[in-house]
């Protein structure tokens, strides 16, 4: 937009009226030669100030001065930072990404080394058997007289060429007024073993519990007859008193070997 300056005397004063857009700037004395693009130009008359606008590299003459403004001023210094904005709403989640492609099968991968030894397992179940008697039975046997009461027996007789663990109880009630003496015993093949001998007061019980190893060696004595069932046997030390097996039971368990 062109710019009109006109000067004219107030009171022995010089006063510039601008028409059209006022331009900001101080006035300076500058060089004739200067060339700017942002600087405006003029000519002013030293004894009567009439001014006029001219081009960049006109030269006034000794009867005029050169004038320039600087269109647009020097840059102010930085202003302060601006307090923090408040943080804004969370955005809505975007919609779920399509499922990329299945990537190519990877390559076998190299074979592990082979790992070690497990422990053993446990062992598996031993052979036996057992019987139980639950029934009453009255101990008529005397020692040394007759033939021991059985309390209980087994329906198996005792196999050959094994090695067992044997054991054996009963209970045994005095039903007599007096003290009664009273042995108990297992029977292995027809041989009596692991005796045990209890006085029984009246009206008392008393539990008997034998255990017996057996090895099978034919060299010895208690090998010879093998026809006879497990039995838990029992007798009385005289005729005198009752006495009666309230129950009786007997098991065996075949063992790898043992140490007589």
């Amino acid at each position: 937009m062109k710019t009109s300056f006109v000067w004219f005397a107030v009171g022995g004063a010089i006063a510039l009226v601008v028409t059209g857009t006022l331009l900001p700037a101080a006035a300076n004395e500058s060089q004739p030669t200067a060339e700017q693009s942002q600087t405006l130009f003029a000519c002013v008359k030293k004894k009567t100030g009439e001014m006029r606008m001219v081009s960049p590299g006109t030269e006034c003459g000794n009867r005029s001065r050169l004038i320039t403004w600087d269109v647009e001023g020097p840059a102010g210094p930085q202003g302060e930072t601006g307090p923090q904005g408040e943080t804004g709403p969370q955005g809505e989640t975007g919609p779920q990404g399509e499922t990329g492609p299945r990537g190519s099968r990877g390559s076998t991968g190299p074979t592990g080394p082979a790992g070690s030894t497990g422990p053993a397992g446990p062992a598996g179940a031993a052979a036996g058997f057992s019987a139980y008697n639950s029934a009453t039975v009255s101990i008529t046997g005397l020692n040394g007289t007759t033939q021991p009461t059985d309390a209980v027996a087994t329906s198996f007789n005792v196999p050959a060429g094994v090695n067992l663990v044997v054991t054996g109880s009963a209970v045994i009630y005095n039903e007599s007024g007096s003290t009664v003496d009273v042995e108990c015993m297992l029977s292995i093949a027809g041989q009596s073993r692991g005796l045990m001998r209890m006085l029984i007061p009246s009206g008392g019980y008393q539990t008997y519990a034998m255990n017996y190893s057996w090895q099978d060696d034919p060299s010895l004595p208690d090998a010879n007859n093998l026809s006879q069932p497990l039995k838990v046997r029992c007798w009385k030390g005289s005729s005198d008193g009752t006495v009666k097996s309230k129950s009786a039971s007997v098991s065996a368990i075949e063992v790898a070997d043992l140490t007589r």
